[in-house]
């Protein structure tokens, strides 16, 4: 069946196929023929009914259309450069969708299509195909409130060694209502493909800070930017409703490589610089398979109160990444309202990881059976280079920050955490351990000012033994120094078999009970002995792995209790 109608407001990706009649049929295999060699077409409406391969530089403006048949590519042979400019729309013919413009590339001499001025690409398997062939690129520059709208793929190019000097910017991708023979399916903006470290990049984003004005805006998809195997910088972009009805699925950014890809959603250096903003997506950076990230001063939030709240549930996810060579650096975002954990690293392994100067917060009202985290780490094994997280701030959530199964080398330092108790299936905790070794808890001390660990707990229902400051639960050789717990129930708290560790100089405010040990099995004297060195007496540091060999502190503990409180 043949759609008739124009493309719509662009808000509500709607770009129905166009073929109402009165078309200009093209049936020439090349620009040149179908227009008697002239450079340019201004206005009118055309049907293209077999691939058309652009073989001069050419130019469509003045709100002309063409409606392309089922399967029908409309190719830009090398050398050659097709713009597309003034409000002209390339769409499908028919209810099935057309294959898309493909730019091809020979030696030094690329193809080019410029995209500009209001125009539109829709209903296309690929909007664009930059086919690079490794040495050689195919190139593009697409600006100018350019429109991808409901094609499976809005902008794909694969195989480059080298910096790629395709520029994107100040496009809008959306594809909520793709037809054959992608009906019922979500698309993606962009997708980079084979770009190759170590000297391959590819950019989306003009590389500013974020600018409503000059962003790339993709809305409406599965996938706003789809990476694999290639190095790109992803920078100044609002990627937002990325949320599929009912499948929980919908990545603001999702990077796969084999190992030592890098990707940078970051302006990475500059501080207080906004790089690109997440909004309602399902997952706003989604990061696996031994990619290296560069993760810098995005903005992602959930604004789904109410009914709505379930969106958003990670806000930056890294899993499986975490080779020798592999390295993490998620720096300075902002991250609000997420619904489960706002920053998870999962199955790291060696990788380098610092997690650093984040904010996370949360607006939406806690409730009893929810569970909201800051940052979690989990399945990590990081060897001789520890996982770091320090001077994060981290504001009513019931988790601040967990760590499970980090076995060796984990430094949690200056974090500010606030975390509210309000009858969820679980105790909320300022800074957990659980099954982890090598574990400091201590300050940040950039030079010499010494940020504390500060803790403080709010709760809402019956908090006994709910809402604890640090809790260590089976944990070996932990060092718990110099913070601060206010208003937890209980502050420290020691779980478990805990072989060698120590609470040194932490103060403890409002907390109805002090320090804790839980449910030590057996005989526990060869670890609570360890534990309570730092309970009371001055005594050397046990084991100063992290501060450089033996060092003598006072391992006092300051403690000031609430009414009805219970001491140790």
């Amino acid at each position: 069946m043949l759609l008739a109608g124009t493309i719509q407001a662009k808000a509500q990706c709607d770009c129905d196929p166009i073929l109402t009649g009165g078309e200009t049929v093209i049936t020439a295999s090349d620009i040149v023929t179908a227009f008697s060699g002239a450079s340019s077409v201004s206005g009118g409406i055309y049907q293209v009914t077999t691939d058309l391969t652009i073989n001069t530089n050419f130019t469509i403006t003045g709100s002309a259309r063409f409606s392309v048949d089922p399967g029908v590519s409309i190719i830009v042979a090398p050398g050659y450069t097709l713009t597309i400019t003034g409000s002209s729309i390339l769409t499908a013919a028919d209810d099935e969708m057309w294959s898309g413009i493909e730019v091809q590339t020979s030696i030094l001499v690329p193809g080019k299509v410029v995209i500009q001025g209001g125009s539109t690409i829709a209903n296309a398997v690929t909007g664009v195909f930059l086919n690079n062939n490794l040495a050689y690129y195919a190139d593009c520059s697409i600006s100018g409130d350019a429109f991808f709208c409901n094609n499976h793929i809005g902008i794909y190019s694969n195989n480059y060694f080298y910096d790629h000097p395709a520029s994107i910017e100040q496009t809008v991708f959306c594809g909520s209502d793709l037809i054959e023979p992608y009906s019922g399916e979500f698309g993606t903006g962009v997708m980079v493909e084979n770009v190759l470290a170590p000297t391959g990049n590819f950019s989306i984003g003009n590389g500013a800070a974020f600018n409503l004005v000059t962003c790339n805006e993709f809305y409406g998809l599965l996938t706003g930017i789809h990476i694999e195997k290639s190095t790109v910088t992803v920078q100044n972009n609002y990627i937002h409703d990325l949320n599929v009805p009912g499948a929980e699925r919908g990545t603001g950014v999702l990077a796969r490589g084999d190992l030592n890809y890098l990707i940078l959603v970051a302006r990475v250096g500059e501080a207080g610089v906004t790089s690109n903003k997440f909004k309602d997506c399902e997952r706003g950076i989604d990061i696996g398979d031994y990619m290296n990230s560069e993760i810098h001063g995005n903005r992602l939030v959930n604004t789904g109160i109410g009914g709505t709240s379930s969106i958003m549930r990670e806000g930056i996810y890294v899993d499986n990444c975490g080779l020798g060579l592999n390295y993490h650096n998620i720096t300075e975002n902002y991250l609000a309202n997420v619904n489960q954990v706002a920053i998870d690293l999962r199955n790291m392994g060696v990788a380098t990881t610092i997690v650093s100067g984040n904010k996370v917060l949360n607006a939406i009202t806690t409730t009893a059976g929810t569970i909201r985290r800051g940052i979690s780490v989990r399945n990590i094994v990081p060897a001789t280079t520890p996982i770091t997280i320090f001077d994060n701030e981290i504001y009513n959530v019931n988790n601040g920050i967990g760590a499970l199964n980090v076995t060796d080398h984990l430094m949690i330092l200056g974090n500010q955490i606030e975390v509210v108790f309000a009858g969820a299936t679980e105790p909320a905790t300022g800074i957990l351990a659980e099954n982890c070794s090598n574990v400091l808890i201590d300050v940040y001390d950039p030079a010499a000012s010494a940020i504390p660990n500060t803790i403080t707990g709010t709760c809402s229902s019956d908090c006994e033994d709910q809402i604890i400051g640090i809790d260590i639960q089976s944990s070996t050789d932990f060092r718990c120094y110099r913070n601060i717990v206010n208003d937890c129930y209980p502050g420290i708290r020691a779980e478990g078999y805990c072989l060698g560790g120590n609470f040194v100089c932490n103060d403890l405010n409002d907390c109805t009970w002090g320090f804790g040990l839980k449910n030590f099995g057996g005989d526990p004297s060869p670890f609570v002995a360890d534990i309570e060195l730092g309970i009371g007496t001055d005594r050397e540091i046990f084991g100063g792995y992290y501060l450089g060999g033996s060092t003598e502190l006072p391992s006092d503990n300051a403690w000031t209790p609430s009414t009805g409180s219970t001491s140790t």
